[in-house]
């Protein structure tokens, strides 16, 4: 006798060996095949033709895996040559325009040294950044971190 839902946990095992590991794509599939299974079977099919016809539909683990991985890729919001040269470029605006102002005052000499020594820190802090970000939050997990430090930073 046949047992649609021990084959389908087959068919989801044999999916996680093929390299689709993640729970929530195996139950998309999963909804998507057992709605066929159930057209197939209103239409007049058997559970076993219907499952087999609707497994054949779906396709290897390995055509699947190559769809979702196409459709899960998310778009690089900006690109890291426009980051560095952003940063290159406003670090020179903020040593320009602090220079002119530390210049335009009367201040004492020590002043002027500390002030330049201060805004020479700034303008490098500011052109590393994006040197900084990548070697201390590295990869998929420094993303995650990165977004968390902005989500907070904004509100």
């Amino acid at each position: 006798m046949f047992n649609l839902d021990q084959s389908i946990a087959e068919w989801r095992r044999q999916m996680a060996v093929g390299g689709i590991k993640s729970r929530d794509v195996l139950d998309e599939l999963e909804s998507h095949l057992r709605e066929d299974v159930e057209q197939q079977v209103a239409s007049g099919a058997t559970a076993k033709q219907a499952f087999c016809e609707a497994v054949t539909r779906m396709g290897s683990a390995e055509e699947v895996r190559g769809e979702f991985a196409k459709m899960v890729t998310p778009p690089v919001p900006f690109s890291p040559k426009l980051l560095r040269a952003c940063c290159a470029g406003m670090a020179l605006f903020v040593f320009l325009i602090e220079t002119w102002t530390l210049l335009a005052f009367e201040m004492t000499l020590a002043e002027r040294v500390l002030g330049m020594t201060f805004v020479l820190l700034v303008a490098g802090y500011i052109g590393a950044l994006p040197y900084l970000n990548r070697a201390l939050f590295p990869g998929v997990r420094g993303m995650a971190l990165r977004n968390v430090l902005g989500a907070v930073c904004n509100w």
